[in-house]
């Protein structure tokens, strides 16, 4: 009898421990299926959560200002003075989110970064390695799956919002491709080093004359809009078709369409801007010396329509532009403004991303200004799904362009980019599309 009363207290006090503990888990692993030490991102895109309670009160008007960052530039092609200034008061949105409970179950995390899964009704974890070092933090890919499998709608007061927001700091229709009205002669524009070797390019004449005079993108919004990635989530998809159905389709890193009946099937053939990165153009750098690179670049670009956005302008670069203009094909050769990109990196390192932004989200983002309504395709940055089968980094067979700085802070993080983007679906200001269409 005087056992079990001696052992009362100790089980009391057990009982609180697992109360304790758990209460303890429930801070580390956040709803989003992130797991992370001590903070949740449940209650906002923008702001750090906290893990006990989300009081997400609508946001009035004055706190909807977006971060202002303008860079303004006059003087034509002869002169130049340039304005770069960063708001003293950085007000960031603070949309509410939908509570997401009971998505996977709860991992401790690792040293290293762990993907969670299930397989065969159990609850398995792999180790995140990778000489890529494109995600940095641990998920629960159950909990992270399970926000796409909701019905989704568009939440326009959202979407009109956020709009608006990244609109005052980068306007995609005025900014993101360098014109003889935003662009600025014998200017040092700087590039993000992991994207290119050769961190400045003064504009010469003979590159500022090959701008168009003004924006050829339109003022009037596009209707409905695809953004296509090239992850291997994609295969096996059968979204081809319902690519092809959208008013405009925005393509990255000049993926191969019409090569084979599968890529169709599942991606589709439509394009109206594809933008590609330095790497993937520059095959066709021995253009000036062999002219017959210029008949294989009209063949391997012969299925692509609309604006190719190339990173930066090089003279074998003017050399394809000007074989495109004379054979009066349907693509033409702009040239993405770095002065833009560089704002877009920014607005986002405001809400948490380090580094600058892929191709892929920086497309989203202009897409989102652009489109009324934006939908994503072949966005999975993981190498397996949530039930543990292997996921390729892309739907075909294809160089990975990360660049000598994958890995460290001037890298972009893939992981938690894919959480952005998770948080605009949830939202309704995106959707994204995982699973395979409806044929």
């Amino acid at each position: 009898m005087k056992v079990a009363v001696s052992r009362r207290p100790l089980i009391c006090c057990m009982l609180l421990l697992v109360v304790v503990y758990f209460t303890g888990l429930n801070c580390i692993y956040n709803q989003t299926g992130l797991l992370r030490y001590g903070e949740s991102d449940d209650c906002s895109l923008f702001t750090k959560g906290d893990c006990v309670q989300c009081d997400c009160d609508e946001p009035q008007a004055s706190d909807l200002e977006s971060p202002t960052r303008t860079t303004q530039r006059s003087g034509g092609p002869k002169g130049v003075i340039v304005h770069d200034s960063a708001a003293e008061n950085e007000r960031q949105w603070q949309p509410c989110q939908t509570e997401e409970k009971g998505e996977g179950k709860i991992h401790w995390r690792d040293e290293k970064p762990v993907l969670v899964y299930e397989q065969d009704g159990k609850t398995k974890n792999r180790t995140w390695s990778t000489s890529l070092a494109m995600v940095t933090e641990s998920y629960n890919l159950m909990g992270v799956k399970q926000a796409f499998r909701r019905p989704w709608s568009q939440n326009k007061e959202n979407l009109h919002r956020f709009r608006r927001h990244i609109t005052n700091c980068c306007d995609a229709q005025k900014g993101m491709i360098l014109t003889k009205e935003n662009g600025v002669m014998e200017y040092d524009y700087d590039f993000p080093k992991f994207i290119d070797n050769e961190l400045k390019l003064r504009l010469s004449e003979q590159f500022y004359d090959t701008f168009p005079q003004k924006s050829p993108i339109p003022e009037k919004r596009y209707g409905r809009c695809a953004v296509v990635g090239n992850g291997g989530i994609l295969e096996g998809s059968r979204c081809g078709k319902e690519i092809d159905s959208y008013d405009f389709v925005f393509r990255m890193n000049l993926p191969p369409l019409g090569k084979k009946p599968t890529y169709d099937r599942n991606v589709g053939v439509k394009v109206n801007l594809t933008s590609t990165t330095t790497a993937m153009i520059r095959k066709y750098k021995t253009v000036l010396q062999e002219p017959e690179m210029l008949d294989k670049f009209l063949n391997e670009t012969s299925m692509f329509r609309g604006l190719l956005v190339i990173k930066r302008p090089f003279d074998y670069v003017v050399a394809l532009q000007k074989k495109l203009e004379k054979n009066s094909t349907q693509l033409k050769i702009v040239y993405q403004n770095p002065v833009h990109y560089l704002d877009v990196s920014w607005f986002w390192s405001k809400q948490g991303l380090p580094g600058v932004i892929s191709t892929g989200l920086y497309q989203v983002t202009n897409a989102i200004m652009l489109c009324d309504e934006v939908t994503l395709y072949g966005f999975w940055p993981f190498p397996i799904d949530e039930r543990g089968a292997k996921v390729g980094f892309h739907y075909h067979a294809a160089p990975i362009f990360i660049g000598p700085a994958a890995g460290t802070e001037s890298a972009y993080d893939m992981g938690r980019e894919f959480m952005m983007l998770r948080k605009l679906h949830t939202m309704g200001v995106v959707r994204v599309v995982l699973d395979r269409c409806e044929e």
